[in-house]
């Protein structure tokens, strides 16, 4: 592929620089366009100075003078020029269509197995994941398995190893169903039985804590609940009964010998009046 070469002219680098066949200088096309050369270069500052293409690298022959080159530039299929892609590859202008459909690291290519398509630098990573892709057991040597299937085959195949039924309680044995049966007892899972053990007195501990926690939280929320006495908070006592105190007991209408401190005074007439009436005079009579 092409690569980038730099302009004695202007500085920059580019793809399309022709090259003096005298002094070997390098020159734009941009530059070679406008009819500029090398200041200080006698050679190319010669109207006889000819210039090989840029196509050069491509095996093109063309060198001519500056006057020459403008429509050579447009029609050589040769000139190196930039993959659509923006793979970094530069191509010939002849080429570049078999690049970007069967060379371009970055063209999108079909994966064989499963259709989906991804980078041609992917594909060969994809069919290594690729469900659909086939594959072999490794231990049965079974062909064309499609690798989504690979688990559901090793399950199923009296030749692969399967791990011991104790395996997450830490038992590492893993053998043939066969073997897996004789390797089945007590003797051979005596760790594993301790684990298991270690594990049931963690867990009650833990819930003994938990409940230990919930009683603590409840004796607590008991505690910081208001003082009632006759049904009412003491929060709440001055704001309902400012001239009243209150007693342990509930209050009695039928009780004539219970006095309540603090009565107001309508309260001291209201008892008056019920014992005029208690002796047979009407209410509001006069006493004689």
């Amino acid at each position: 592929m092409a690569e980038f070469e730099n302009c004695q002219k202007c500085g920059r680098d580019s793809l399309d620089v022709w090259m003096a066949n005298q002094c070997l200088h390098m020159i734009c096309n941009k530059c070679l366009v406008q009819e500029t050369s090398i200041d200080d270069c006698v050679h190319c500052n010669a109207a006889t100075q000819k210039f090989w293409c840029p196509g050069r690298k491509y095996g093109c022959k063309f060198q001519k003078t500056i006057s020459e080159t403008k429509l050579h530039i447009k029609t050589c299929g040769s000139v190196p020029v930039f993959c659509p892609n923006e793979c970094g590859q530069a191509p010939s202008k002849k080429s570049l269509p078999d690049h970007v459909s069967l060379e371009c690291r970055l063209r999108i290519a079909e994966c064989l197995f499963c259709g989906e398509g991804c980078y041609a630098l992917k594909l060969s990573a994809h069919h290594a994941i690729c469900d659909e892709a086939p594959v072999s057991c490794t231990y049965c040597h079974e062909d064309n398995i499609r690798r989504g299937s690979l688990f559901a085959h090793a399950r199923d195949c009296v030749k692969t190893p399967k791990p011991c039924p104790m395996k997450k309680h830490g038992c590492t044995f893993e053998a043939v169903e066969t073997e897996i049966k004789d390797h089945l007892n007590f003797r051979n899972h005596i760790s594993c039985f301790d684990d298991i053990h270690e594990r049931i007195q963690e867990l009650e501990l833990t819930n003994t804590i938990e409940r230990r926690n919930q009683r603590d939280e409840g004796a607590k929320h008991e505690t910081n609940q208001p003082a009632v006495i006759g049904g009412v908070s003491l929060f709440d006592k001055e704001l309902l009964w400012p001239k009243s105190v209150l007693t342990t007991e509930p209050f009695e209408q039928n009780n004539e010998d219970q006095v309540i401190e603090g009565t107001p005074a309508g309260g001291q007439a209201d008892k008056e009046e019920d014992e005029s009436e208690k002796h047979g005079q009407p209410r509001g009579a006069a006493a004689p």
